[in-house]
């Protein structure tokens, strides 16, 4: 009966380690991208489900120096309940409602000095305006207005605008889009009611409206989704967010900068390559394990020691075999050298230069099953 129990109890904490949610501290830069520490502009403290790896739960987004910028929750990944974004003073800036992902019921935003501004009310992919107040307080939601919201699409874009006219509370004529200050494009409502939406220069027209609901959520939220991660950030610094770390450029580290003297120098920004130097590493010796001559014929196993250099470009334009346990690998693993891709340079003082690296491979024995 002991035993029995013993092992139920192990089986048990077993399934619930698996699915374990544990309180972490992500870091992130000006462009909301996952990053150390040492570079970051935001932290983010949350719950993170490691069997699904997604956010789940509540969380709170903080400037570097602590202030609190956005508190909300997720369910399952999505985010869902009620959502509040401070402005920098501590005064609340956005505050509505989240459901299944989507913004829904009444937002409201308010001025840097605490008065409401306006409430929106979104609805089946709409928005509507509730109520508009100048920085004073006072209601002129029956007025003309000519408005205008910035916002972010992504970290390339941070200098989007929305700009139209409102009527008595309701959209009128066209609502335009811009980057910058080039118009992307508009939608064009009457009374509150879509007529048409157009794009680009030339403004085709498009079977849906062009500005939607989630514009009015700061880009923050959308891009910590993305979990975006920096190339220099390692398993060691998150090692929770392990699963989102492959076919990421990274630095390799035992990279040498050389200069047009032949003379070598620790450049600025290492040359980068696709998982760093364990994807050089893997594309090498996957060419040799496959090969039928290195799995019947090679006698001798061990480490490949080996050099690339690599040209301004990233192109790979010289490479040594410096010690081989046997010949086989070094012929089969001279040709692999083919299979890499392009490299992202090394750069001294804000120029690329060329940059060698060394590195090292353990060949195994084949396990082959012979007749």
């Amino acid at each position: 009966m002991k035993q029995t129990l013993l092992s139920f109890l192990s089986i048990f904490i077993m399934n619930l380690a698996s699915g374990e949610t544990i309180k972490v501290k992500i870091f992130y830069d000006k462009e909301w991208k996952v990053c150390k520490e040492s570079t970051a502009s935001y932290y983010r403290i949350c719950n993170w489900n490691t069997d699904k790896n997604y956010f789940d739960g509540e969380f709170h987004d903080y400037l570097i120096n602590g202030k609190k910028i956005v508190e909300g929750n997720y369910v399952n990944n999505k985010k869902s309940g009620l959502f509040i974004f401070y402005y920098e003073s501590g005064i609340e800036w956005i505050k509505g409602e989240f459901k299944n992902d989507i913004p829904i019921g009444i937002w409201t935003w308010k001025y840097p000095n605490g008065n409401t501004h306006f409430t929106l009310k979104f609805e089946n992919n709409n928005f509507y305006f509730i109520n508009y107040y100048d920085e004073n307080g006072n209601d002129i939601s029956s007025s003309k207005i000519d408005f205008s919201y910035s916002f972010q699409n992504d970290y390339q874009n941070p200098n989007m605008l929305i700009n139209g006219i409102i009527i008595n509370k309701m959209k009128e004529g066209k609502w335009f889009i811009y980057n910058s200050k080039e118009k992307i494009g508009f939608d064009l409502y009457k009374n509150d009611s879509l007529i048409k939406s157009k794009i680009n220069k030339s403004y085709i027209k498009i079977n849906e409206k062009l500005i939607n609901n989630t514009l009015f959520i700061p880009y923050s939220l959308y891009a910590c989704d993305k979990i975006i991660i920096k190339s220099d950030v390692s398993i060691e610094d998150y090692p929770f967010l392990s699963v989102f770390m492959k076919n990421v450029w990274r630095p390799i580290e035992s990279a040498m900068g050389i200069l047009e003297d032949f003379s070598s120098l620790v450049p600025d920004n290492k040359p980068m390559y696709i998982d760093g130097i364990e994807g050089v590493n893997k594309t090498i010796s996957q060419n040799l394990i496959v090969n039928k001559k290195y799995v019947t014929e090679c006698k001798n196993f061990g480490w490949l020691y080996y050099e690339i250099i690599i040209d301004e470009n990233g192109n790979v334009i010289d490479q040594n075999i410096l010690k081989s346990p046997d010949s086989i690998i070094t012929e089969i693993a001279l040709k692999s050298f083919k299979s890499l891709n392009t490299f992202k340079p090394a750069y001294f003082k804000g120029k690329p230069i060329k940059s060698k690296f060394s590195s090292r491979i353990l060949f195994r024995e084949p396990r082959i099953v012979k007749p």
